[in-house]
């Protein structure tokens, strides 16, 4: 039986911090994960401190002091592929390249005709078992409009580079990467669904009316008699 089943994740972290083991060896393969996403999620941006900016360098250990502290055993930058990035600062190139992180652009993913690049990361580092982060950014906001970029409200650009992949290369690529590989885990981030906030918040304030209305019915019923019509409070 596997660790994973005869205990549960508490248990398995205890077990873990008792004999704190100088290595620990997973049978089965490599666990591999791809950071599927149209900015790295490396490093911090000039003015822009928000947390989720950087989760992917937090994972490495190259992040922020807050957060790397609470991961005890950082990813394997040999294990990390980063599929569908766009432009790269200075910062995010510095660390891809000192970190020796893989990289393909939408565009390059689209030369390939397939996922060559990630195929070769597969093979080299024996990676068996994958963990895909989906980011929705890297899809181009013209053809999903539930994005951050697709805000109709938003009255300044906001400094970031847009992703350009279109929904058939994305099936494409998460199909080829479950031919490849078990795929054991799945994330998918950044969905703002901007028009069933609109609708939720439309009826939200219609259906205050409409009870505003029938508690107004209510006190004109019961007073009609008198020819008094109290306002409700």
């Amino acid at each position: 039986m596997k660790l994973s089943q005869a205990f549960p994740y508490s248990a398995r972290n205890d077990i873990i911090e008792a004999n704190k083991p100088d290595r620990i060896i997973m049978f089965g393969g490599e666990l591999g994960l791809i950071w599927v996403v149209a900015h790295s999620d490396l490093v911090k941006h000039d003015g822009y401190d928000n947390a989720h900016s950087l989760p992917l360098g937090n994972l490495l250990g190259e992040g922020d002091n807050e957060f790397t502290k609470e991961v005890k055993i950082p990813l394997n930058p040999d294990n990390v592929f980063l599929a569908g990035i766009e432009e790269t600062t200075e910062k995010e190139i510095e660390m891809i390249q000192r970190l020796g992180i893989r990289t393909a652009s939408t565009k390059e993913l689209e030369l390939e005709t397939g996922t060559e690049s990630i195929n070769k990361w597969i093979i080299e580092n024996e990676i068996k078992h994958l963990a895909i982060h989906l980011d929705l950014d890297v899809l181009d906001p013209k053809a999903f409009r539930s994005l951050l970029f697709a805000n109709p409200d938003l009255e300044e650009d906001i400094g970031f580079p847009t992703g350009i992949m279109q929904f058939p290369q994305l099936i494409n690529l998460i199909k080829k990467l479950s031919e490849k590989t078990d795929v054991v885990g799945l994330s998918i981030t950044e969905h703002l669904p901007w028009d069933s906030i609109n609708i939720k918040n439309m009826l939200k304030e219609w259906i205050y009316v409409k009870i505003l209305d029938t508690k107004r019915l209510s006190f004109f019923l019961h007073n009609h008699h008198s020819g008094s019509v109290p306002h409700p409070k």
